[in-house]
């Protein structure tokens, strides 16, 4: 009886090496373990899944974006300087990825046309000249079109000579007021105006005449 369960355990020994020779990856069968490789697989397949669902959300959100219409979120504002003088014009927009370009007078500016600088989000003019005068805007682009921003006039500051007026004389009695008026030249923007007595300059004058009450010297 001994003999023979001893030969039946031997031969179930044997059958288990077997099996894990055919097998090359499985364990012992008998001892309830099973095979690592499926398991392993079973892993992947979600880790898998997540990178591309990730991905994919990437793209589609690159994909918005690019086809997303275009809003200022600054836009250039007119300016007056004197020729000579440098101009800067500023321009954003959103989403970041728009593209941004410059027109003058309604035609396309490229760097270095007419010695204008353009730079991202920004336009320079060093030295302005009859020739940089004008209407400039800001278009911004995507996959979705094209926004042109509001005009933005560049002009040139001025500032015309006297005319030669008649000398006035004003007569009025000591401690009334004398109205003296000034005939401004034409200017760009309108010219501030100052006034000077006796080689000082009156910090309170205000408009195109000067109110005086005059004392005994």
């Amino acid at each position: 009886m001994h003999g023979e369960c001893k030969e039946r355990s031997q031969k179930k020994h044997r059958e288990n090496r077997k099996v894990t020779t055919r097998s090359g990856h499985s364990a012992w069968k008998m001892s309830g373990k099973q095979d690592w490789t499926p398991w392993m697989k079973k892993r992947k397949a979600p880790v898998f899944c997540a990178l591309g669902a990730v991905l994919l959300c990437c793209l589609q959100s690159s994909a918005s974006t690019i086809y997303e219409v275009p809003v200022f979120t600054e836009e250039p504002v007119s300016m007056v300087q004197k020729l000579g003088g440098s101009v800067m014009l500023r321009c954003s927009a959103q989403p970041a990825s728009a593209k941004l370009s410059w027109r003058l007078n309604g035609k396309q500016l490229s760097n270095g046309d007419l010695d204008v600088v353009l730079g991202p989000g920004s336009l320079l003019i060093p030295a302005l000249t009859n020739l940089t005068l004008g209407r400039y805007q800001c278009v911004a682009s995507t996959g979705a079109g094209a926004l042109a921003s509001v005009p933005a006039n560049v002009t040139a500051a001025k500032l015309r000579d006297f005319e030669p007026d008649i000398q006035q004389e004003i007569e009025v009695d000591e401690g009334n007021t004398a109205v003296i008026e000034c005939h401004l030249p034409e200017s760009q923007p309108k010219a501030q105006v100052r006034y000077s007595v006796k080689q000082e300059w009156l910090e309170t004058s205000k408009g195109t005449s000067l109110h005086s009450t005059l004392h005994p010297s």
